[in-house]
Parts: structure tokens; sequence; C-alpha cells
């Protein structure tokens, strides 16, 4: 039992850990993309 507490646990933290990385990905294009069109008219 407590085997499968933590692996439940190691899976929930790999996928918020995927998913902060994904959301701060995602925030730095958009900032990019806010930068280049910027630069570039």
């Amino acid at each position: 039992m407590i085997e499968f507490i933590i692996i439940a646990a190691m899976l929930i933290a790999t996928v918020s850990i995927f998913a902060i990385f994904l959301y701060s990905v995602k925030k730095d294009s958009s900032r990019t993309l806010e930068l280049v069109s910027y630069e570039y008219p």
C-alpha cells in the first residue's frame, strides 16, 4: 500500500511539474511573439 501511495504521489508531482512547465513556455512564447511583432511591424 505504501508503494502505491509513493507511486501516486510521484505521478501527481510529475504531472504538476509538466503543467507548470507548459504554462511557463506558453507565457514566454506569447511574450516573445509580442516582442517580435513590436520590433517588426
